[in-house]
Parts: C-alpha cells; structure tokens; sequence
C-alpha cells in the first residue's frame, strides 16, 4: 500500500501492530500507515518510542527503519485505542526518578518503580524541563526494574544510616560545595550540579528567564566544547540526561560510563566558567520553552490541572508564572541571559554531586584542579514570596491537548508545611495514608501516574490529588470526590504502624535510613539528586526521623486541620476542548 493518500479501507486491511508511548501512557495498537499519519501531523515527533509485535524492546520513530523510510501517508481519523492491552514502558530509555518518595514507595509495595516526577529530578529523553512529569512536557515514564522487598532483601528501618558515612563532602576557597558518593555496585558514574537559583527568583516582568537560561546553558557552546541540540544530547547520554528548573534551584544532571567522568567533569567547569551565547540558540530554545510552558497550562489535562491548581494554591510574584509567561519569554534578550549566567551560575551557588563507580581521592583532586579558580559569582537575588491561597469552590480552564484519547481532569492542590514546621513531620503521614488509599478515588486501578503526588525533594511547597473526571462526572461531583477521600484519610486515628509505614516510605530518600549499594548503583541520577537538593534544603535527618517517631495522634488531627482545610487548597478542572476527543 503505497501512495500519497490512504483511505480507510487501506488503514484497516494493514494489521495493527504498533504500539506508541507517549506521557500519557501507552496507547495503541496502530497500523503503521496511521502511525505515519500521525507523525505527519506532528502528534508523533522522531523522539516518541514506538514497539512493534515480536520486538523485544522500544525504538526511538526516527531510528525505526519500518517507520522512518515508509513513504505511505495517511489522512488519519480514527481515534488512539484506549482498550488495547498496555505495555510495559521502554526498558532501553534509562529514565530516572526525580519523585524519589515515590522510589520508595514501589519498593515497600512490591510494585513495578515509577514516578510522576518527578521529576524530580527525572532523566527524560526531552530534556529541558522543571519538574517534567508534574509541571513541562515531554515523556515523563520513569523506569527501572520491577523490586520487591523479598526478592532484593531490602530493610527499610534500619535504625541509623550508612549512607552519610561513605558520602565525603569539601567546599573549595570559591565557595562550591562537593559531595562524592562512591557506590562499590556501580559500573556508571552520576554527576549532578545544581545552582541555589530558580524561577522564583526571576525578575519582575520576566517570569522564565531562569527556565530559559537553563535551556541556553546545555546548548551552548562551552569553551573548545562546540554548541549542541537536544537531540546530539539524548545521543551523548544514552543511560539518561536531565536539565530542570524548580522554584529555587537549576539542576544539570547526566549518568554516564565511569571511564567518561574525567571529562564530565572538564565540561562542566568548561560551561561554568567558558558560555558562549548566540541569537540563534536563545531563540530556538525561546521556542521550545515556550511549548513547554504551554503544554503544562493548556495542553495535557492532567498537567494542565495541577500546574494551573498550583499557581492557586502558590501564586506567583508579580502576575509571574511558574516556567514563564509565553510573552515575557518571547521578550527575553540574549543580554539577560548572559548576565543571569555570568552572575549566578557560578561556584558559590554551586553543589557539584558525583557518585558511582569511582575513586574519591582522585575525583577530589581532579576537581579542586578544574574549578577552584573559578569565580565565585554574586549571591542569588531575593526570592520572590507566593501569594495567598487563592480559595474558591474551583476554577475551570480549556485545554486542547496533541493526542486523541485524553481526558478531563480534576486537581486539589494543597499548600504544604515547611519542612522546619512541627507539623511536617505528621504531615508526612497522612501524604503515606492517602497514597496507600488512592485507589479509592481511581476508576481504573492501573492508572499511571497515581492520583495522589508530594515530591519533597523536587517541590516540596504543594501536595497534590490529580484524577480524571469521570464519564458522567460533573464538575462539582469529580470535586467533591476527592475531597471525600481527603476527608475519609484525615479523619482515622494514627495507627501503630502509620509512624513504621513513613519511615519505611521516606526514610531512603530523606537520609534517615539506607538501600544496598546495588540498588544505588541502578538510580545513580536518583542518589546524586536527592544528595544535592538534601544539602541545598539544609536537611536534618535525624531530626526529621525523630519528629516521625515521636508522631502522636493530637499532631495528625493538627495537622489535617491545618493543611488539608478547604482554606488551604485550590481546585483546578482542566476540561478538554470539544473535537479534541
């Protein structure tokens, strides 16, 4: 069948039998002519994974000769197969957690790990995002290999933690602090340098530039290093790449062949100190930021839900946005960037990560050598303050996302407690409660993500219940749903096993209780991650682990009071656009 044009008749007598992974799931079967047709329409881009029946893993579309060379095109009207059989997520993508928590969770549940993230930070294949899973676009699946606590002999509750004793960490005369991990498993090596600076600290008037920074700051040219696309990127990190903004850090993160980190680390000090910006990378990567931004607002549902929920429950300064208003980013000079570069990307706002399968000694030498004479850069500006709860009984916003099949939403987002407030630590336990209750408010037990999402390492400011709408929900009823389910969580009373349950859940992530070094040596990206965000939150583990332990039920109800009020939270319904079914 080949030809221009295909009509119907020609789609269903060609056998369906590719499936299409995108951040909504996995979808499909599909005949390859509409997987063509969709490419055409730019729903499908080269970097989507793609399996076919009788393959033994995923294909990137535009490395998968069947589909790449195929000439056949397609004016393609039927709708993506929600009912088809899903499958497991590429294993070849080597995407890592940015949602450690929720690492955690999988292995005390036995469940296959995922996130949501996550990202935190998450290595995703299109790079460029802050926080992708919850707020940017892109394919946000997390993926490692299914665990559970019999088969890998995991202890979650170990009384004191190994993991500080074989963590070493110097701070150089500029001011950069360096924590090295060795992990005697590993045959990779995960370096992650994350600056103090984010998108609340963007000026007035330009929301995004810290987003946009970012961007220019992996695609640059960086001294005899020539300027690069994301794509020469992805190629470059095969075991997984990331570059993200939060609120109030910027984290560059790549896994890679331990051989490779003496010159890892000669790049990094290169981008560090050594950019070079052009008109022609700030305004591809403006547009790129600019459909990220958009995607997270109005395009995917469940995105769009939760990030407009959180721009409720946690407004921005100045009519800012989080990511960037579209227009204040199309306005962004490369002058900004430069100065936002050369003032804070530097050494004093710097915790440089690496752990993995390396020699400390050598790694500490190699580093004071490539960056100690770097300048130590100004101290980040005033980060802006949020705004109050914007309460209400909901806000609607339309969305129109890229992919038939999609669904409405609905999102409560809750502003969190600091982690230094009393009553985070009973927080932490009713965030436990309801995830291991979530499938009450789930229509289809198997959906991914889940509905309920805390990332206290990524953004630890908002907690979040994020469903879709049912068929012949409404509004006011998917709603009253979740706050049902919230109401049901708070209002039993702690539990011998609640306070044993969080520990379990929070303590590998949070410093106060310990994985094996093989499990480590598989999330390298997670370690060097939650290392780095642990020492820039200024993390006290033990003391956070003795507030858990020390959880009565008078500081639970405390807590539900406080943090999960209706005064406390904001409702979003992201609705999809008639035709876009």
């Amino acid at each position: 069948m080949h030809g221009e044009n295909q009509n119907q008749e020609g789609i269903d007598s060609e056998e369906r039998e590719w499936w299409l992974y995108t951040s909504e799931g996995t979808f499909g079967p599909y005949s390859r002519v509409e997987l063509r047709g969709y490419h055409e329409q730019g729903l499908v881009t080269d970097d989507h994974y793609v399996f076919q029946r009788g393959w033994d893993d995923w294909e990137l579309y535009g490395e998968t000769d069947e589909l790449a060379l195929s000439q056949e095109q397609s004016d393609v009207e039927s709708a993506i197969d929600l009912d088809a059989e899903p499958l497991r997520s590429p294993s070849r993508r080597k995407i890592y957690i940015n949602n450690l928590v929720a690492a955690s969770i999988v292995f005390a549940c036995a469940l296959t790990l995922y996130l949501s993230n996550h990202p935190f930070g998450q290595i995703v294949d299109q790079g460029f995002s802050a926080t992708r899973e919850l707020l940017y676009a892109g394919s946000p699946m997390v993926t490692v290999a299914p665990a559970t606590v019999q088969e890998q002999g995991v202890n979650f509750s170990l009384p004191e933690s190994t993991l500080k004793n074989r963590l070493e960490k110097f701070t150089l005369e500029n001011g950069m602090t360096v924590l090295l991990r060795p992990v005697e498993e590993a045959d990779s090596v995960g370096l992650a340098l994350l600056y103090s600076i984010g998108g609340k600290h963007d000026p007035a008037g330009k929301s995004g530039l810290a987003h946009l920074a970012e961007h220019a700051y992996v695609t640059a040219a960086a001294g005899t290093v020539p300027a690069r696309n994301h794509t020469a990127i992805r190629k470059r990190y095969l075991a997984g790449w990331d570059a993200q903004t939060g609120d109030d850090y910027t984290v560059f993160a790549a896994v890679f062949e331990k051989d490779l980190l003496w010159q890892e680390l000669d790049e990094t000090a290169e981008r560090m100190s050594s950019l070079s910006f052009t008109d022609t990378i700030v305004e591809r990567e403006k547009s790129r930021v600019i459909a990220e931004v958009r995607n997270m607002f109005t395009g995917n549902p469940r995105l769009a839900a939760m990030n407009n929920a959180r721009e409720r429950a946690m407004p921005s300064h100045s009519a800012g946005r989080k990511g960037g208003h579209p227009d204040e980013i199309r306005n962004l000079k490369i002058g900004d960037i430069e100065t936002h570069w050369k003032n804070y990307y530097k050494p004093e706002n710097a915790v440089l990560v690496v752990a993995g399968g390396f020699d400390a000694f050598d790694a500490k030498v190699k580093i004071n050598d490539l960056f100690s004479d770097i300048e130590p850069g100004e101290d980040v500006p005033d980060a802006s303050q949020f705004g109050p709860v914007s309460k209400g009984r909901y806000k609607r916003v339309r969305v129109s996302p890229q992919l038939p099949g999609t669904s409405s939403h609905v999102c409560l987002a809750y502003r969190a407690p600091t982690m230094d407030d009393e009553l985070y630590a009973p927080f932490l336990v009713l965030t436990v409660r309801m995830w291991l209750l979530a499938a009450r408010i789930q229509f289809d037990p198997s959906q991914f993500p889940p509905p309920v999402y805390y990332a206290p390492l990524d953004d630890p400011d908002v907690f979040y219940v994020n469903t879709p709408v049912g068929i012949y929900e409404s509004r006011q009823a998917a709603v009253r749903r979740i706050e049902a389910f919230v109401n049901e969580s708070m209002s039993a009373e702690l539990e011998p096993g609640d306070v044993m349950t969080t520990m379990d859940f929070f303590g590998p992530f949070l410093g106060f209780a310990d994985l094996p070094e093989e499990m480590l040596a598989q999330n390298l990206y997670g370690l060097t991650f939650s290392l780095g965000r642990s020492e820039q939150l200024g993390l006290e583990p033990d003391k956070l682990r003795d507030a858990i332990e020390n959880v009565t039920d008078r500081d639970l109800r405390r807590a539900a009071t406080k943090t999960f009020s209706t005064d406390n939270r904001a409702a979003v319904i992201a609705t999809v656009s008639k035709g876009r079914l």
